[in-house]
């Protein structure tokens, strides 16, 4: 099922703009009265049919729509030092789209060394994994901060921060219940001693992800893989 991005404009009428009527129209052949699936970033999955194409947009109306289509019921946030290698930040954000997550944080820490984040290439990327990964809901993608001011903002109720030096397994620390969970993920070189000691006092539990050293990326697939199986397991038996 091919999927696109559109904008609703009324309760039955909605619209494809820019790349999304380009894509359908002079790449897929899309033509006026072919049936399309979208999603709105809200939640929301549409079933619609083309009823006009012009230059830059694609007319749709609106013959079913699916609320909270592909999405579960918790929040899972994101926190993580940009890499020095921007292409391996973008395959853990894409690969953090597919696994669930709702927002991503950039933190700068201690130890980061790239400190340059293209947002409109990431806000692309994520876009691109949602409707791979057959979700409805676009996570938030919030502005580079340092990682005090990240400490300090979150909302999560359940923190974790995976550390080299931590004891405690994820998998044991992960409740039966689905609450809105924080993962925070540091730069090559880990956090230092006086990063974790602010984690700590602001709630986040140190974890190990296992007794193999993994990089960056890895270690925020790793996390975020345990939390969705636990999670689905747990649905699934409801």
């Amino acid at each position: 099922m091919q999927l696109f991005f559109l904008n609703r404009l009324t309760d039955h009428e909605a619209q494809l703009a820019a790349d999304e009527a380009r894509h359908c129209v002079k790449v897929l052949r899309y033509r006026e009265g072919d049936s399309l699936h979208g999603i709105d970033g809200q939640g929301n999955k549409y079933l619609t049919t083309i009823t006009a194409i012009q230059k830059h947009t694609v007319t749709l109306s609106i013959q079913e729509v699916l609320a909270d289509w592909g999405e579960h019921p918790y929040q899972v946030e994101l926190a993580i030092s940009p890499l020095r290698h921007r292409d391996r930040l973008e395959w853990a954000i894409e690969k953090a789209v597919e696994l669930g997550v709702t927002s991503i944080h950039p933190v700068l820490c201690s130890r980061t060394v790239k400190t340059g984040l293209k947002a409109s290439r990431l806000e692309s990327l994520i876009l691109s994994a949602l409707k791979q990964s057959k979700r409805a809901r676009l996570p938030i993608l919030h502005p580079l901060v340092p990682l005090v001011d990240y400490l300090a903002s979150t909302q999560a109720k359940q923190r974790f921060i995976p550390y080299c030096e931590a004891s405690l397994l994820l998998q044991t620390t992960i409740p039966s219940t689905n609450p809105h969970t924080a993962i925070l993920i540091g730069p090559e070189g880990d956090f230092t001693p006086e990063e974790v000691a602010r984690a700590k006092e602001s709630n986040f539990v140190p974890v190990s992800l296992g007794e193999n050293r993994l990089r960056t990326e890895t270690a925020a697939i790793y996390a975020l893989s345990s939390l969705k199986w636990q999670r689905d397991v747990k649905l699934a038996g409801d």
